[in-house]
């Protein structure tokens, strides 16, 4: 294996709860309560096709496009400057490296979101290849921003691992044909992340032995 790509939310950091916050605003400005339910709905879809749905669902008044501009504001100046990278992050990609890895991350946020919690959380310059959902045509469940990321890399997608938190981008990784590791959290269990080729509850604990892993182009483990 030559590569490991992160999601970002949920996996390199804990946003999620920043996220919820400015999605509780804006359905809030329609008398709509963000409940438990809608929240763990809220895990791994983009933030326009969340919005899409919420107008769909609660039959929320205006375009998207306003809700996008709403929750783009709200979100850069929702982001604290304490925030911290996930604990075993700067470990992990301190192995990747040391057995020679390339490291990118494949996101459905917004590429300025993404620089702005890498650089709160001084993850800024740890990637060689950063992905955002506004960079590519379809957000995940299809694989757009990890061959985006993988083609970044120069690397086929067979021979980069994937670590993520939501069925959504379990799918997206391994339509693009790559292996996944699925990070347990407690907004997502097990259950839901039946598609991973590997569950782990902690980035401390993601087998680096996967890392040792020979694959031809076709993806299959040769040893």
């Amino acid at each position: 294996m030559k590569a490991l790509i992160f999601d970002m939310d949920g996996v390199l950091v804990d946003s999620e709860p920043i996220h919820f916050a400015v999605a509780r605003r804006i359905l809030a400005r329609a008398e709509v309560a963000m409940t438990e339910q809608v929240a763990r709905d809220f895990v791994g879809q983009s933030v326009p096709d969340f919005l899409r749905e919420a107008i769909r669902r609660w039959a929320l008044p205006g375009a998207l496009d306003e809700y996008e501009a709403q929750y783009d504001a709200l979100f850069l100046t929702a982001v604290p400057e304490t925030l911290v990278p996930r604990e075993g992050v700067v470990w992990l990609i301190g192995e990747a490296r040391r057995r020679g890895c390339r490291v990118g991350l494949a996101s459905t946020s917004k590429r300025p979101w993404i620089d702005a919690l890498l650089r709160v959380t001084g993850l800024e310059g740890r990637f060689d290849a950063v992905v955002g959902g506004d960079m590519v045509e379809h957000a995940k469940p299809a694989p757009d921003v990890y061959l985006r990321a993988a083609a970044g890399l120069a690397l086929p997608p067979a021979s980069c691992i994937a670590i993520e938190d939501s069925a959504t981008g379990i799918r997206a990784a391994r339509t693009a044909g790559m292996r996944v590791v699925g990070l347990i959290t407690p907004l997502v269990d097990s259950p839901a992340l039946a598609e991973a080729d590997v569950l782990i509850t902690s980035l401390r604990e993601f087998p680096l032995m996967l890392l040792d892993e020979e694959v031809d182009p076709s993806g299959e483990t040769l040893g």
